[in-house]
């Protein structure tokens, strides 16, 4: 069964297991592109990032 992410933490929570999986060289860091939802960037050690984001914390299906 797929959870909703409706709060920060649960994104960020996603996040985390997110970076966990990718490896050590991975870190999450806010992502400051975008004022509205849930956001997280994540990077690794050689400079590549990956952009999760969340327009609407109301919907998350949209």
């Amino acid at each position: 069964m797929t959870r909703e992410l409706t709060t920060q933490m649960q994104f960020d929570a996603f996040t985390h297991a997110v970076v966990r999986e990718l490896g050590r060289r991975c870190r999450a860091v806010e992502l400051t592109d975008y004022e509205r939802g849930l956001r997280r960037l994540i990077i690794d050690g050689d400079g590549r990032a990956l952009r999760l984001y969340q327009p609407d914390d109301r919907h998350p299906n949209v």
